[in-house]
């Protein structure tokens, strides 16, 4: 018995252009949830960076405080908050109206850091921001002091703050006062941070 296989016309022309544009449309859908998935993901390891930095940061100071009583002071200089409000608690633990006279040092200079490089308590001089703030992006760290405690170089209250990401339920959930921002604090919350960051 002899078996005759049929061969269609398009057995010899290979695939057709329609099958091609649904071929590279299926690729290049996979591609994008991939690269989307991906991009989640990076975005959430440099939070967790900002994060370890700031608590590494903040490690630093109480063993700068430690061995000197006060807090580093260099080049705390800044006056604009850049959309920022900070006011003073009063011991009710409310926030006063008024913004009270501090002064920060942020990620696009070196001022405190340095210090605690230079002394040994850190590894770095700098703010070691995922996306490097320093030359301008929205990722904007800060050390913010009472100006008062500055101008006798005896510091004894600071905030630390940096805008995550993506992990918004960290600035939520870090004790301090402003939803918008990781803060890490002193001691309790001394300062309240009015605005929002986005």
């Amino acid at each position: 018995m002899q078996i005759t296989v049929l061969k269609s016309k398009k057995d010899d022309e290979g695939f057709t252009i329609l099958e091609l544009l649904v071929v590279v449309s299926i690729i290049g859908l996979l591609a994008s949830i991939i690269f989307i998935s991906f991009r989640g993901v990076r975005t959430e390891a440099r939070d967790a960076e900002r994060v370890s930095t700031l608590l590494e940061v903040q490690n630093a100071l109480e063993r700068y405080y430690s061995d000197y009583g006060r807090y580093p002071s260099r080049d705390a200089t800044g006056v604009n908050y850049g959309g920022f409000t900070y006011n003073l608690r009063d011991a009710s633990g409310a926030c006063t109206i008024n913004d009270p006279d501090l002064r920060f040092d942020n990620s696009a200079s070196l001022g405190f850091l340095l210090e605690l490089f230079e002394l040994g308590y850190t590894k770095n001089g700098y703010w070691n921001d995922p996306l490097k703030p320093e030359l301008g992006n929205s990722y904007n760290c800060r050390y913010v002091v009472p100006a008062a405690e500055q101008a006798v170089d005896n510091i004894q209250r600071y905030l630390l703050h940096c805008n995550l990401e993506k992990r918004l339920d960290l600035e939520r959930q870090d004790g301090g006062t402003n939803d918008t921002i990781y803060e890490v604090f002193s001691a309790d919350p001394w300062i309240c941070i009015g605005g929002y960051y986005n």
